[in-house]
């Protein structure tokens, strides 16, 4: 057993803070409680039956290609898709100018890695999005 458990952390482990957004996500266990907060939308707005129709929809039709592991530049079609919605709409996009992600938190990851160096100074107010400061290496 270990006597200290402290001694035996990483630096980044011990330099650890509390996190405003878990206090609040804790507040929000309560079930009087009604949030508006982003990121966390009612459970009633979820177009649960709409997505299962999709999913098998999909998974009908296109079943072995959905489950597998794909492009990481994503689904050749929904580029199509995008390149021609956005071109439609009078903006100039090419191939080279699309990025997708499966997400707001990957896509946070992708533009603090293209835009941020070590060093740089990021400003945000508390809360914060916990995934966004954990993207910024804060």
């Amino acid at each position: 057993m270990i006597p200290d458990i402290n001694s035996k952390l990483s630096v980044s482990a011990k330099s650890m803070k509390r996190s405003a957004i878990r206090e609040i996500l804790k507040l929000l266990q309560n079930p009087e409680m009604i949030s508006f907060a982003g990121g966390l939308p009612s459970p009633e707005s979820f177009p649960v039956n709409e997505i299962k129709d999709i999913t098998n929809m999909i998974l009908e039709t296109q079943g072995d290609s959905a489950l597998q592991y794909g492009s990481t530049e994503g689904d050749p079609e929904l580029r199509k898709m995008l390149l021609k919605r956005h071109n439609d709409h009078g903006l100039s996009v090419g191939q080279e100018n699309l990025a997708i992600s499966t997400g707001s938190q990957q896509a946070l990851d992708i533009l603090s890695k293209i835009f941020i160096d070590r060093g740089d100074y990021i400003i945000c107010g508390l809360p914060s999005y916990l995934g966004g400061l954990a993207a910024f290496n804060i």
